[in-house]
């Protein structure tokens, strides 16, 4: 095939091509995935071939493979960084759902069928995360972009995790009790995971499920900046605990909300209720919570660490600039999100 021909033939070309490299990563990730360079380099070239396929199709088409393609993408530079703790149920997830949905897809399109919502259900649907250390603003930027969403007629929910069901916010309440000190790093780690799965379970998946985008305040983004180290915990072992609790549903876009370490703190306000006993009664007041009165050399680590995995997944992160007007910060957001 020429590059001179018609692009519909170079298209057909490629669709096909598509297909047939899809069945063959398929049977490679199969074999010897991680321990083969050879075959990991294989389903990467493969994974190419699907992705350009989806830029030689029109902007109609486009809107309803944006998701499958979005997934193809980010697998294709988790594998080309050769991350050790890929997991294989991610890969096979993209080789055996989204990929095949986006050349279906195309397919449809050369056979002059219509592409509709009911053939692509999940199409359109999104999962974008907020994060960052405490006072960085990812809590009204979150809500900001829900209701630039809602202007936009585009259906939407707004979680915060820890919390949002009620088994999550039983376990938040257990996690920022200032009271729990003695709380070794593993097992925060492992809490904060439990309630991720019921949320992911009860309202994050059939969210999706149902093509709705997903907005964020925190997820494993949090984890991998917050418990990494503690008790000698690692990328991979965080990494591992996450893919169990969210069945291997990532994010396709997280927002990484960044400013000095000083200026964040600097807008925490004491929020949490803290009840005690007193000779009188039990007794309320709003306190700081357990992560937020750590010392300011861990909320150093934890921004380097949020910066960290921007670096390191260019595709899935971006890196906002926190440190400026509620205003600007959101048209940097809508333009990074591309609504």
């Amino acid at each position: 095939m020429k590059e001179t021909d018609p692009p519909e033939l170079l298209l057909r070309d490629m669709v096909e091509n598509a297909r047939l490299a899809i069945d063959r990563a398929g049977s490679l990730a199969q074999a010897d995935f991680f321990v083969s360079p050879l075959h990991q380099d294989a389903v990467i070239r493969r994974l190419e071939i699907v992705g350009e396929a989806a830029r030689f199709v029109p902007a109609e088409v486009r809107q309803c493979i944006d998701l499958p393609w979005r997934k193809i993408v980010s697998m294709r530079h988790i594998l080309a960084h050769d991350y050790d703790d890929v997991s294989l149920y991610v890969v096979w997830d993209v080789l055996t759902i989204h990929a095949p949905i986006m050349v279906s897809r195309i397919r449809e399109y050369l056979a002059g069928q219509p592409i509709s919502p009911s053939t692509a259900p999940d199409a359109t649907a999104r999962f974008i995360v907020f994060d960052g250390n405490e006072g960085c603003g990812k809590s009204t930027q979150a809500k900001l972009l829900q209701q630039h969403l809602q202007d936009r007629k585009i259906d939407s929910i707004l979680v915060r995790d820890p919390g949002t069901t009620r088994v999550g916010e039983l376990i938040r309440a257990i996690l920022l009790n200032p009271d729990h000190d003695e709380m070794a790093m593993r097992c925060e780690m492992l809490l904060y995971m439990a309630a991720r799965a019921q949320m992911m379970k009860e309202i994050i998946q059939p969210a999706l499920d149902a093509g709705k985008w997903v907005i964020s305040d925190r997820f494993v983004s949090s984890t991998l900046a917050y418990q990494l180290g503690g008790d000698g915990l690692t990328i991979a072992e965080i990494k591992a605990v996450a893919d169990i609790a969210i069945g291997g549903r990532w994010a396709e876009l997280t927002l990484i909300l960044d400013m000095p370490v000083e200026m964040s703190r600097s807008r925490v306000t004491a929020k949490f209720l803290h009840k005690t006993k007193t000779l009188f009664g039990e007794e309320t007041k709003e306190v700081k919570d357990r992560i937020e009165k750590r010392e300011h050399a861990y909320h150093t680590m934890v921004r380097a660490n949020f910066l960290a995995q921007a670096k390191a997944l260019p595709d899935r992160y971006r890196v906002i600039d926190a440190d400026r007007t509620p205003e600007v910060v959101h048209r940097d957001i809508l333009a990074v999100a591309e609504v």
